[in-house]
């Protein structure tokens, strides 16, 4: 039998055999048929690969556009639920109960206007979209420190919405990132 050795681990190996017996990789084939192996970085040549990494394309910034339409979506509701409180609470005077559910909203429609733009610059949308849901949590908790007195449970309150639309956002930055890289590979702008 002709031997030669493991090019992985240096262990001596027959020369038909597919893994090397000592460190358990693969051998590399001499003729070897089948699939081809290319980088992550080389773009498909053929109709079914273009096709596989057009889908690729659509699926990412399906991703970064969900992320924003979720934080949308959410904003909206709660505008709308905290209207129906306040509006139940007499002892608040209207002018401060507009401005605030009007906050709400504003922000709903900057992320409807975020969601937009994803679709057609999903990182940079998606980053603004982190960072301001980041910077408005960060304001929120800081307003809830303050009245600590009066609303213990403040600090508390949406901390499983925010925890998972944060994570869809950062979701959504790396599904932008993996957009852009897709995109270079084809050579668009």
């Amino acid at each position: 039998m002709d031997s030669t050795s493991c090019p992985h681990c240096g262990a001596a190996v027959v020369t038909s055999a597919a893994f090397c017996e000592s460190c358990g990789k693969a051998l590399p084939q001499a003729g070897a048929g089948g699939p081809r192996v290319v980088s992550e970085s080389a773009f498909a040549t053929t109709s079914a690969g273009v096709a596989l990494q057009g889908d690729e394309l659509r699926k990412q910034l399906g991703r970064a556009s969900g992320a924003l339409v979720l934080a949308a979506v959410v904003q909206t509701i709660f505008g709308f639920v905290e209207y129906a409180i306040l509006s139940q609470n007499h002892q608040i005077p209207v002018a401060r109960m507009h401005a605030a559910v009007a906050v709400i909203f504003g922000i709903a429609v900057i992320f409807w206007g975020l969601f937009i733009w994803s679709r057609k610059s999903p990182l940079p949308a998606a980053i603004v979209g982190l960072v301001l849901y980041v910077s408005l949590w960060m304001l929120d908790m800081i307003v809830a420190l303050k009245n600590m007195q009066s609303h213990p449970n403040g600090l508390l309150n949406g901390i499983i919405i925010k925890v998972i639309i944060t994570a869809a956002l950062i979701r959504a930055v790396g599904a932008g990132v993996k957009y852009r890289q897709i995109i270079r590979q084809q050579g668009q702008p």
